[in-house]
C-alpha cells in the first residue's frame, strides 16, 4: 500500500513487502525513509521517531505474526493510521515536517 499526504506535497508512505512501514519526505532525502516502523506488541517499549497506540486485542502466538497491511494519512492533523493483518490498528503522530514547525511559529 501506498499513501501520499494530503498536507506535504513530498511527503508519502508506504507499507513494505516485509510488513513494516515507511513514511518519506523527498525534500529531505530521496534514498532513504525518514521513519522505518514494524508491527509490534503493546508490551515491547521502543523509542521512535513516531508516537504509537495499539490495540490490546492479540494473544502471544499473534504478536509474532502482525505486519501492517494498510495505511493512511489524516487530512487535518499529521496523524498516519496503520492497520495490520491480524486488524490491529496504529495510530503515529509524526513530529517534525517542515510545515508543522512553520505552522507553530506563527
Amino acid at each position: 500500500d501506498i499513501c501520499w499526504s494530503p498536507v506535504h506535497s513530498t511527503v508519502f508512505g508506504l507499507i513494505a513487502g516485509d510488513g513494516r512501514v515507511e513514511i518519506w519526505d523527498l525534500s529531505r532525502n530521496t534514498l532513504d525513509p525518514i521513519v522505518t516502523e514494524f508491527a509490534h506488541s503493546q508490551n515491547e517499549t521502543k523509542e521512535c521517531q513516531v508516537e504509537e497506540q495499539v490495540s490490546e486485542n492479540q494473544s502471544d502466538s499473534d504478536k509474532a505474526k502482525i505486519t501492517f497491511s494498510t495505511m493512511a494519512f489524516a487530512e487535518h492533523a499529521p496523524i498516519v493510521v496503520v492497520g495490520s493483518s491480524q486488524g490491529q490498528v496504529s495510530v503515529f503522530r509524526l513530529r517534525g515536517l517542515k510545515e508543522d514547525v512553520e505552522q507553530d511559529v506563527e
